[in-house]
């Protein structure tokens, strides 16, 4: 009994609240236009960090591989000019 009275309460309560509510026509419109502004900036914001990490990792990369002064490989010198490829077949050259 007094759990049906307090169902009839809390539905009473509810309705009054219900009728008391107003609703504005174009509501789903600016939500959905902020909900579609928000998803954009987000999408521009995780751009602009993929772009800024891209830029750095080549910076850092570049770097390391600059880093270092060694000395320039030795030049190629071709052999006498009766020397097949076959005889050369073993040799690496290294730009």
């Amino acid at each position: 009994m007094m759990l049906e009275d307090a169902e009839a309460r809390v539905r009473d309560s509810l309705e009054a609240l219900a009728a008391q509510a107003t609703s504005s026509p174009n509501a789903y419109v600016k939500a959905k236009r902020e909900w579609q502004r928000r998803d954009r900036r987000r999408r521009l914001i995780t751009l602009a960090v993929a772009a800024v990490l891209v830029a750095a990792a080549d910076v850092v990369g570049l770097w390391a591989l600059h880093v270092h002064d060694s000395p320039p490989p030795a030049p190629y010198i071709p052999g006498p000019p009766g020397l097949s490829t076959r005889d050369l077949h073993d040799v690496v050259i290294v730009p």
